[in-house]
């Protein structure tokens, strides 16, 4: 079953692409995508992964906030958010965090994207009160977040439970290892 989110991050479209997405005036998001992996049902600590905002631009910005949506949004949240100033030449690194999934979740392939957005502001003049010009805006990127939730006693999906859950599927590792399966010629006890 395919599930989807969304998560966005203020600039332009980023279409789940593992390279860097930059918007004018050097606002940067790496990686492109996020892939957190198989994620067991039964799983007790947060599955976590990093995300680097990086500001190659001339202007500070800040970050406004981080949005998630869609179903399964609801197991997702960001962390590391201690200073959401981000200044010419630096970098901020936001901590993901896949939470515990509820009892009874699907499992499948799920998709979610993220907003994450930015305010851009130029501001010109001096003294104590400087003028803001028409340069102020808010990017955002897209960047793509998946996983795939699996059976704590079927990881790999091939029907058969693991030895640990009382199954007789010797790698649970692994979809093309299981009782019954064709033993190849490949070092590998294909068929248990």
């Amino acid at each position: 079953m395919r599930l989807s989110a969304t998560m966005v991050i203020l600039g332009s479209l980023a279409a789940g692409c593992r390279s860097p997405v930059m918007a004018e005036g050097g606002l940067e998001v790496l990686p492109g995508s996020v892939d957190m992996g198989r994620v067991d049902t039964t799983r007790l600590e947060p599955t976590v992964t990093g995300l680097t905002l990086s500001n190659a631009g001339l202007l500070p910005v800040k970050l406004v906030g981080v949005e998630f949506s869609g179903e399964g949004s609801e197991w997702l949240d960001v962390r590391s958010l201690t200073d959401r100033q981000l200044p010419p030449g630096q970098v901020l690194d936001l901590e993901l965090r896949l939470g515990t999934l509820p009892e009874g979740v699907e499992t499948g392939w799920y998709e979610v994207w993220a907003t994450v957005e930015f305010d851009v502001s130029d501001r010109v003049g001096g003294g104590c009160a400087p003028s803001v010009s028409p340069v102020d805006s808010r990017p955002t990127f897209e960047v793509p977040i998946t996983f795939t939730v699996v059976d704590a006693c079927d990881a790999d999906g091939d029907g058969y439970a693991s030895l640990q859950c009382g199954g007789d599927d010797c790698d649970d590792d692994d979809d093309a290892v299981y009782p019954g399966a064709v033993e190849r010629c490949n070092g590998v006890d294909d068929d248990c």
